[in-house]
């Protein structure tokens, strides 16, 4: 993440040390406030710990570089499914409902949502609610 010349490796952490985590560097008065110090970033991180997003296949994402990382995927899952005749739509679904597995399986252990640019964090909440973030389009349901 970049900020005004400063780079962090995490946006927040669990570690109590300043120099990893944006918003205690923020909170420490090491790095001027700005739009990231608002309550809805706040209560996003709160929310995916909360498990309100779901990590997703991109819909630009080319099958070229989907089709591999899929396959490491599912090797670390030691999931067997072939996935030679998916194209299209049908290799995004099994690739976001793949990479959703794997990340809430091992995010606590670091994991992100990325997969090679392929994947990305979708809000999803659990139960309906009428904030900023409910806008209606990120919705998603497998």
């Amino acid at each position: 993440m970049l900020s005004k010349g400063f780079y962090f490796w995490n946006f927040r952490t669990d570690v109590p040390e300043a120099q990893w985590s944006y918003l205690l560097a923020v909170k420490r008065g090491w790095i001027p406030t700005g739009s990231l110090e608002s309550d809805h970033i706040r209560s996003a991180c709160k929310r995916e710990d909360a498990g309100e997003f779901v990590c997703v296949a991109r819909s630009d994402a080319k099958e070229q570089y989907i089709r591999p990382i899929l396959e490491w995927a599912l090797g670390q899952l030691n999931d067997k499914s072939n996935i030679d005749n998916l194209h299209g739509e049908a290799l995004t679904k099994k690739a976001s409902l793949v990479y959703n597995e794997y990340w809430k399986l091992h995010k606590l252990q670091g994991a992100t949502c990325d997969f090679g640019g392929t994947a990305e964090l979708k809000y999803s909440p659990t139960v309906a609610d009428d904030d900023e973030f409910d806008d209606g389009k990120l919705r998603i349901v497998f």
